[in-house]
């Protein structure tokens, strides 16, 4: 099946220091695969995403922080397979307790498999100023894209977003995504811009889904012989 689109889960947290941070609630009805971001201030630290499902699969996938202000980090992870219903949350714990502690995150319905699940290598970047750029992704079949922000200055993404991307969530200040779903293999850059100059640091990936293998029938038997 192609990949679409569940529940959007808009950023949620708290600014007082805390070891973790859980996500709004969400219904995962029907979802292969839960995509999700944490942003904090303070120095980068471990991440440990687990979810009230007790999905048994989760990855972090990149971590990144802005070295400029040390003060500004991002990390994302993912669930494959994941157990689904409503009432459903994601946490993500960290090794050190952190401020502005803040996540969201998205549900991808398909058929998603841990031995091939990214379609491109993971894009990661940190900077000043409005332009976010995460670097290119090179996708090797149909993905869906998400690029992640976390920036200093406290600003949603500007709008409208660049062609072919959908600013998601949008609504909490400094902490963001964009995502685009792509029907073939290529080669896409995630950028974004802020509404206002700032520190910033961001965290690109695509996923695809599971392929599926051709089935090896010997010829013996399709002659019927044996």
């Amino acid at each position: 099946m192609a990949i679409t689109k569940g529940a959007i889960v808009e950023f949620a947290g708290a600014d007082t220091s805390g070891g973790s941070v859980t996500s709004s609630s969400f219904d995962s009805t029907g979802g292969g695969l839960l995509v999700f971001g944490v942003v904090h201030e303070g120095a980068p630290t471990t991440y440990t995403f687990t979810d009230s499902k007790s999905g048994a699969n989760w990855t972090v996938a990149a971590e990144q922080d802005n070295t400029t202000v040390n003060d500004l980090s991002l990390a994302v992870g993912y669930c494959w397979s994941p157990n689904v219903g409503t009432g459903h949350t994601v946490t993500c714990t960290f090794g050190a307790s952190r401020p502005f502690r803040y996540i969201g995150g998205i549900v991808l319905n398909g058929t998603f498999a841990s031995a091939a699940i990214l379609a491109a290598t993971t894009q990661q970047a940190q900077g000043t100023g409005t332009s976010v750029d995460a670097g290119s992704l090179v996708t090797d079949a149909a993905a869906f894209l998400i690029q992640f922000v976390g920036n200093y200055a406290g600003v949603t993404l500007f709008s409208p977003p660049p062609s072919g991307w959908t600013n998601d969530a949008n609504t909490v200040g400094g902490r963001n995504y964009q995502t685009r779903n792509e029907a073939t293999s290529g080669t896409f850059d995630p950028v974004c811009q802020l509404a206002a100059s700032g520190d910033w640091c961001s965290i690109a990936a695509a996923f695809k889904e599971a392929g599926g293998g051709a089935v090896f029938t010997p010829r013996a038997m399709l002659l019927g012989v044996g």
